[in-house]
Formats: structure tokens, C-alpha cells, sequence
């Protein structure tokens, strides 16, 4: 009776997927397909004997002529060799476009121990709205860098100590270097000189914080108008300066293209910051005598944290990471951790009842290592899981420094010790173990994580701290979740005063209903 119901319980999570998953046998024929599998199919005019339980998918990859052929003896060969064992794990990207819309999925196939022989499960899940957002971001990109690449002007980004950053197709054939040889070298150094020009304008906007310009003559005898444009945030930090070096007689016509230019960069950084939004969640789940509270601020145009909701039957999986990079890098690391989570509960067919906060971070770090990130590159990480009927939490810790708060009464609050290291390939290298914490929420507990940002935010003579924050939450225990962070929040403005944000600040907070 215990193996039916585990069956029926792993049935009933697999139909409550969005994915399309089918269960081969060592043979190819299809075992089982899940509702979404099924209804596709249907949509997509194939009848049962094509796609159903029976019906041999490897047989039927063999059979595929034309433009798709392709695809379908790799799509083939990846899954024979999971089920040889020579591979834990295949993905295959692909388009399915469909008369009316494109689309595109990413095919997954992982092992299943079979009740008499080696299974795998092939899940196909729709990424049509990741690989549209990317195509624009291409696009974009393409465009802005095609503009840069086509202006007969030398155009140059540099940090505040003037090392070169970045340098457009001009600059490299007129100093006859490419960018790695340009790249953290002294902007000066291109023109041959040890130390800054006098009267640089890059060093008079670095004072003024404004646009600055001077016409320059170098030591080969040539002369240019040198312009200095500030990189600053939408908090009035200077990033950086984009250098503009362009012949005195062409002034007019680099006018114009700069300022395309500049509207055209803008424009980059405002869709990647809204790239990131659209992955944070717009609607809080809704569960019986649970309450949730989020609330994300960046410090730069592009955060770097990042959290979410994951509601499965009975369960509420959550999480909040602080990844490194507030530019590009961070927005496509915290798409990473919620696509890898994720997959991690489609391949890994887990039931909810035994989802393991630790084996989901180990999984992480696993396809963190196979995607070749930069070594600089890590992820902090807390997730845990809500029972729903017993409110029971399960959490595990990849590198975030500060422990979650369990808010219990007036004058208790518990912290945990559960530490583990960042994801990153220092730690799959170490082969790190996380350890996971179990506890059971009382009526009117609440549960608050927070990344660092909010207690290490400095007013000039000393941090926000925990203690402070002890004492809000403490105070304010009897309130909605809401309503505890606005108090947080303004009590954070009050004593920052005028002082910038110095990192993001992100937190949530779970409560159990008072009654």
C-alpha cells in the first residue's frame, strides 16, 4: 500500500507541473506522461500512439526527417547515454515554434530508478519568455555596440583611478591594441605618456562631477577635443567616465552621435534593471494563516539581491540570495539561481514532503561549476521550506552572514547556527556539506531573513546593527507583515539621515497568523 501511494503522490506533483515530462523505460517506451505532456501534445494536433504511454520516443526521434533531424539524433544520443549511465544529466535547448508564435523549450533528461530497471525522466520545460528576453537584450546590445563600432571617434570607459574598461573599434585600430591589452592600463598610457595630461578633463570632472571638455594637444603633434562625461548613479555616486577623443574639425557631427550614444547606453542599463524585476515576484502566494512581507531597495541601477516564493501543494519553498555584481553579471546569476531551483524540482522528481533545503544548495553548486562561470563570480544563499499544515521550517545557509530572526514573544528572539559557504567553485572544490535546521512556528511567530545590506549600512559614526533591529521587530510583533516594514523602513531612513545606500536591502518575513 506505501509503494502505491508514494506512486500516486509522485503522480499527483508531476501533474501539477508546467513542465512536459515523460518516465522511459531502458527500451525508450514511454511509461508514463504527465498532464502538461499530454495536453501539448493534444494542442499541437499528435494522437496518443504518437507521444503516449507505449509508444517508443527513441524510435520516434529515429524516424524524424527534414530541417529537424538534426535536433532529434542529438536529442536521441543525450538520452542513451543517461541511460547507459555515462551521463547524470543531458539539456538540449531548442525552438518549437509554433504557425502563430515562436517558441522554445529545454529539454532535461535525468536517471529514475525503476522498480526493475534503469529509467530516465525527459522534462521539457517552456523557456520562450527567457529566450525572448535575451534575443532583445542581443539585439540591444548589437545595436548600441554596432553605433560605437561605426563612430570614427575613439571612445573609452574608464573607473575613477582612470584605468581603461572598455574601448570601442576605433580607439583599438587607432593605438593599434586590443581591448585585453587596454583593459586596467592607465588611460595616459595610450598616449605614451607616465603620468595624467595637464588640465585632463577626465580629472577636473572627477572634482566637478560635471560634463568637461578641452582641447588637447599630444605628443605626436596631434590635436583633440578631449571630452569627459561622469557615469553617475540615480543616487549621485560617480562609477566612472566615458572619455571622447575626436578630431576639432569633426565637433558638430560627434556632437550628435554622443548624445545618440548616451541615450542608447541608458537605455541598456533601464531594460537589464527591469530584466531583474520581472524575474522578482509580482504576487505574494496566499496560503491559510500565513502571512508574507518582502521588500527589495537596490543601491546601484542593477541589484544584486534577490528572493522568491515557490508555492508546491503543501508546500512553500522560499528563498533570498546576495550575488556578487551589481551590473549585468549579478542580474544573470540571480536568473541562474531561480531557473537551476527550478529545475532542481522538475529533474530530481522529489516529492514535496522530502524537499531538502541542503541537496537543493549542493545542486546548485553543481550546475554552477558546469556553466564556467569567472571565479569572482559566487552566490550567498538562504532557502528553506514551509509545511503549510504543520508549519514546520527546514533552512539551509550558503554564505549568508547573518542569521535568520524567529520572533516569539515580546522579549524572544531566536537566532540559529547554520553557516555554510558561498556558492562558488571554492566551495565545490572543498566539496562542502550544508547543514539544515528544523523548527515548528507557534501562532504569532514570525520568521524575518535579511541579507547584509540593512544591518551593515553605516550613518558615519556607526552601522544600523542587529540589536536595533531586534528591537523593532520586537516592538512591532503584534503588526501585518506590511506594516512591520514600513516601521523598519523608516527607521532605516532616520538614521541613515542623508546618507547613500551603501549595498541592497532585502528582506522577508513570514508569519503565522495570531488567530
Amino acid at each position: 500500500m506505501k509503494n502505491i501511494s508514494n506512486k500516486l503522490e509522485l503522480r499527483s506533483a508531476l501533474d501539477s507541473l508546467s513542465s512536459h515530462i515523460v518516465i522511459l523505460d531502458s527500451q525508450g517506451l514511454i511509461l508514463y506522461s504527465n498532464r502538461a505532456w499530454e495536453e501539448f501534445a493534444e494542442n499541437n494536433g499528435l494522437a496518443p500512439q504518437q507521444c503516449g504511454s507505449g509508444t517508443n520516443y527513441l524510435a520516434t526521434l529515429t524516424n524524424v526527417e527534414g530541417e529537424e533531424k538534426v535536433k532529434a539524433v542529438k536529442a536521441k544520443t543525450g538520452i542513451e547515454k543517461v541511460m547507459k549511465g555515462e551521463k547524470d544529466l543531458f539539456t538540449l535547448e531548442y525552438p518549437c515554434h509554433a504557425p502563430d508564435k515562436k517558441r522554445w523549450f529545454k529539454m532535461r533528461v535525468t536517471p529514475f530508478e525503476g522498480e526493475n530497471d534503469q529509467q530516465v525522466v525527459i522534462a521539457h520545460e517552456n523557456i520562450t519568455e527567457r529566450k525572448l528576453q535575451e534575443q532583445e537584450m542581443k539585439e540591444t546590445k548589437d545595436f548600441t555596440d554596432n553605433i560605437l563600432d561605426n563612430l570614427e571617434e575613439l571612445i573609452l570607459y574608464m573607473d575613477l583611478d582612470l584605468t581603461v574598461q572598455w574601448a570601442n573599434k576605433g580607439a583599438q585600430e587607432y593605438f593599434n591594441l586590443d581591448i585585453e591589452e587596454m583593459k586596467d592600463q592607465f588611460c595616459y598610457k595610450k598616449w605614451g605618456l607616465d603620468s595624467p595630461c595637464n588640465e585632463c578633463p577626465i580629472i577636473k570632472s572627477r572634482t566637478t562631477q560635471e560634463r568637461e571638455e578641452k582641447i588637447m594637444e599630444k605628443p605626436d603633434g596631434s590635436v583633440w577635443l578631449m571630452k569627459a562625461i561622469p557615469d553617475v548613479n540615480q543616487d549621485g555616486e560617480l562609477e566612472g567616465f566615458i572619455e571622447v577623443s575626436l578630431d576639432i574639425s569633426k565637433q558638430k557631427k560627434a556632437e550628435r552621435k554622443i548624445k545618440q550614444v548616451a541615450n542608447k547606453l541608458e537605455e541598456q542599463f533601464e531594460k537589464a534593471g527591469k530584466l531583474h524585476d520581472q524575474f522578482l515576484p509580482s504576487v505574494m502566494p496566499k496560503l491559510d494563516d500565513i502571512s508574507l512581507g518582502t521588500y527589495y531597495a537596490p543601491a546601484d541601477r542593477l541589484g544584486g539581491d534577490f528572493y522568491n516564493f515557490i508555492n508546491l501543494e503543501d508546500k512553500l519553498i522560499f528563498y533570498i540570495s546576495d550575488v556578487s555584481g551589481h551590473d549585468l553579471s549579478g542580474s544573470m546569476l540571480n536568473i541562474f539561481l531561480k531557473e537551476t531551483i527550478n529545475s532542481y524540482l522538475i529533474s530530481k522528481n522529489t516529492p514535496t514532503s522530502i524537499i531538502s533545503p541542503g541537496r537543493v544548495i549542493e545542486f546548485i553548486n553543481q550546475q554552477f561549476v558546469e556553466e564556467s562561470f569567472p571565479d569572482d563570480y559566487f552566490i550567498c544563499l538562504i532557502i528553506g521550506v514551509l509545511d503549510v499544515d504543520t508549519k514546520k521550517i527546514r533552512f539551509a545557509n550558503a554564505g549568508i552572514q547573518f542569521s535568520p530572526l524567529l520572533i516569539q514573544g515580546a522579549d524572544e528572539v531566536t537566532t540559529f547556527s547554520c553557516g555554510g559557504l558561498p556558492i562558488s567553485y571554492a566551495s565545490s572544490e572543498l566539496e562542502s556539506s550544508y547543514q539544515e535546521v528544523e523548527f515548528k512556528m507557534q501562532r504569532g511567530d514570525d520568521l524575518f531573513l535579511y541579507t547584509d545590506g540593512l544591518i551593515e549600512q553605516d550613518n558615519g559614526s556607526e552601522i544600523y546593527g542587529q540589536e536595533r533591529l531586534k528591537t523593532i521587530l520586537k516592538e512591532e510583533r503584534q503588526n501585518f507583515p506590511q506594516e512591520i516594514i514600513k516601521k523598519i523602513n523608516s527607521n532605516f531612513d532616520n538614521f541613515r539621515k542623508n546618507i547613500v545606500v551603501q549595498d541592497d536591502v532585502t528582506y522577508m518575513l513570514i508569519q503565522y497568523d495570531k488567530s
